[in-house]
């Protein structure tokens, strides 16, 4: 869609906003373009999701912000989860059913869809 519209660049930062004093002119059709692609962005989400959005100065500010609450997180779950597994020491007499029972209900309980559980 925005490629459609020929808003695409301005979400990505590729179109430098101009001069003031140099391109008044440009500067009104720059502006007129970035707030196009704004609207477009914003009102092609849902209601709780615009909440969650800093009022944007730019369309690729909208943009970033928009990438980093839709980013899937399940990558640093996983990391996390690895990282407490490899900190894990069980002692003599340990009960070691006890010991993994936390283990086991943080990997069940942090599961995403496409990554089963075991």
């Amino acid at each position: 869609m925005l490629q459609l519209c020929r808003v695409y660049d301005y979400t990505q930062g590729l179109v430098e906003k101009p001069n003031s004093l140099m391109d008044p002119q440009g500067l009104r059709n720059w502006s007129k373009n970035d707030n196009y692609a704004k609207h477009l962005l914003t009102s092609n989400i849902s209601t709780t999701k615009m909440m969650n959005l800093r009022q944007p100065g730019t369309s690729f500010e909208c943009w970033k912000q928009l990438i980093a609450l839709y980013e899937n997180k399940t990558h640093d779950t996983i990391i996390t989860f690895t990282c407490n597994l490899h900190q894990l020491c069980a002692v003599d007499g340990d009960d070691i059913e006890v010991f993994t029972l936390p283990l086991v209900f943080h990997s069940e309980s942090s599961w995403s869809p496409g990554i089963p559980p075991d």
